[in-house]
């Protein structure tokens, strides 16, 4: 599963629950209520989601829907190890350096 499901259903500051469809915007618009989430991560510090590797969760690369391959490319742990460093690198370097005195803590689900 992509990790927007985990963002949406656990960690995220808002989450999508049986409540999200129990709003008066949900029945006026038929869109899901994103619901406070008072148990999100978010409340700790600021949270990077990242779906690894391309062709997962909502992730794909062109038409190619069945294979877990981009342009011929396999996803090895090995290419998503680096593919996941250089997003790291290039998240704290050149997009929010001002995030890098902080303390990083990773961590996984799948």
């Amino acid at each position: 599963a992509s990790s927007l499901f985990g963002l949406l259903t656990e960690l995220g500051p808002l989450m999508l629950s049986d409540e999200s469809l129990n709003t008066p915007d949900y029945k006026k618009t038929g869109i899901p209520t994103p619901i406070y989430n008072p148990y999100s991560w978010s409340r700790l510090g600021h949270l990077l989601i990242i779906d690894q590797p391309a062709p997962v969760g909502f992730s794909y690369c062109g038409d190619d829907l069945e294979s877990h391959s981009c342009g011929g490319i396999a996803w090895t742990d090995e290419l998503t190890s680096l593919n996941s460093y250089t997003a790291l690198q290039t998240f704290f370097e050149k997009k929010f350096p001002c995030l890098l005195e902080l303390p990083l803590y990773l961590t996984g689900e799948s």
